[in-house]
């Protein structure tokens, strides 16, 4: 093994796909009757810990950064906003737990941000990561959807699961009955959860797509192995944020012919549903009377504690206790209530400093192209996923709260914002290409 081989195996895009494929596969877990969402790896919170941090220290010789770029602020904000975090398991009243969470959430975003930012080949290393993350979205689509119809139902001191054996291996999933529904998990914790991935991983191939990456027919069955998961699921905030994201990414990158087909069809499709209205809603109605859950008995009590102490919050990690003491609810429901619960007005602003600069960023990108005459159609893609999936985990943040709590979210979010700040390296090889 020569020196150029050994410095690529250790460059910052192959430190980037590490950390992702271990976090999703470390992320999995089987639902079988002697107990709910059995991890396939043991300790997995340790593992998705231990793995970006080694990866980061074998990757660090090679990782240049140049202070002068904007990316050094979105640093020093995500710096700042773990050693806050840190600082708070002070007044926490349960500070072991809070400097857990600290320490496993922000120390792996530290990490893989500055592998992002330093990476030489944003681009290249984004379409690998949409394609990984691709992938496994169609797994728990099929395994779920398998499930779903070939299934046992098999009642449990924990809920209802649903179990397919594979030879002698044995695989199942939580489901949640709500007539006439039936919400699938596969291999998540519950239905949002899948929700959530899928939301994720369905605008990626939308994305492939978009760029030409995959054909036409690949994007089809692919991409409705996956819608199909997804509506099983029956998740409001999953289904909406999916098609938000969704929109936006088509109606940014589409031509303009294709913007007005593509509105035509939607006025179509809202005409039709309009005459199956009440047919629909006999169906829809149990999730209507849901209302929102119960989350607004969660809002008010997270907003009557943030109001208590406005500046500073209760610490990292501190609003499920609190939550738990008073309502069945093991969290918010709500990113930024929760922010403003846990971490106050100093760390809800250091958030929404690096979401903005996240999205002038990926602006930013097509404007660097713009003036360099080069419209490269996988960057101007990768630019409008971006803005359309930091604009979509808005909407899906406000009424679920994963970033900051689930890693792989949080990675997502500071990897795709890494990305968005990464201009040099993007729009040289724009220019390399030109060559």
């Amino acid at each position: 093994m020569n020196q150029s081989e050994f410095n690529y195996k250790l460059a910052p895009s192959v430190g980037i796909l590490i950390i992702f494929t271990s976090t999703l596969l470390i992320s999995l877990s089987n639902n079988l009757p002697h107990g709910k969402g059995i991890p396939i790896f043991p300790r997995p919170g340790v593992l998705m810990f231990i793995v970006p941090v080694l990866v980061f220290i074998v990757v660090l010789p090679n990782i240049k950064i140049w202070i002068s770029e904007l990316y050094t602020l979105v640093l020093l904000l995500l710096i700042a906003l773990s050693l806050f975090s840190l600082v708070s398991t002070l007044w926490s009243n349960v500070p072991l737990h809070s400097l857990k969470r600290a320490t496993f959430i922000f120390v792996p975003m530290v990490c893989l941000f500055i592998m992002t930012v330093c990476d030489k080949r944003p681009i290249e290393t984004f379409w690998k990561v949409a394609f990984l993350l691709t992938v496994y979205g169609v797994m728990l689509s099929v395994i779920g959807v398998a499930l779903t119809f070939w299934g046992t139902i098999v009642p449990t001191d924990f809920g209802k699961i649903q179990i397919m054996n594979i030879g002698s291996f044995k695989i199942g999933q939580t489901i949640h009955i709500m007539p006439p529904f039936i919400r699938i998990s596969s291999l998540t914790s519950n239905p949002n959860f899948l929700a959530s991935w899928l939301m994720i991983t369905i605008n990626l191939t939308l994305a492939q797509r978009l760029a030409r990456r995959i054909s036409q027919l690949k994007f089809i069955i692919l991409g409705g192995l996956q819608a199909v998961a997804l509506f099983l699921t029956v998740s409001r905030t999953g289904i909406g944020a999916t098609v938000i994201i969704a929109v936006l990414l088509y109606w940014l990158t589409a031509r303009k012919n294709s913007k007005i087909l593509f509105m035509i069809t939607i006025l179509i499709m809202l005409y039709i549903a309009s005459h199956f209205t009440q047919v629909i809603f006999v169906y829809l109605e149990p999730l209507f009377k849901r209302g929102i859950s119960g989350r607004n008995l969660a809002w008010s009590l997270a907003w009557d504690h943030f109001s208590r102490r406005p500046l500073i919050g209760y610490g990292i990690g501190t609003s499920p206790v609190y939550l738990s003491e008073t309502i069945d609810m093991p969290h918010a429901h709500n990113l930024f209530l929760t922010l403003l619960f846990e971490v106050g007005i100093f760390g809800f602003i250091l958030v929404l400093a690096i979401w903005l600069l996240g999205l002038f960023g990926s602006c930013y990108i097509k404007k660097g192209l713009r003036c360099n005459f080069n419209m490269d159609n996988n960057i101007v893609v990768v630019s409008n996923t971006i803005f359309a999936v930091l604009v979509g985990l808005v909407f899906h943040e406000f009424f679920e709260t994963y970033i900051f709590t689930d890693l792989f979210f949080s990675l997502y979010w500071i990897y795709i914002i890494g990305v968005a700040l990464n201009h040099n390296a993007i729009l040289m090889s724009c220019n390399n290409n030109d060559r």
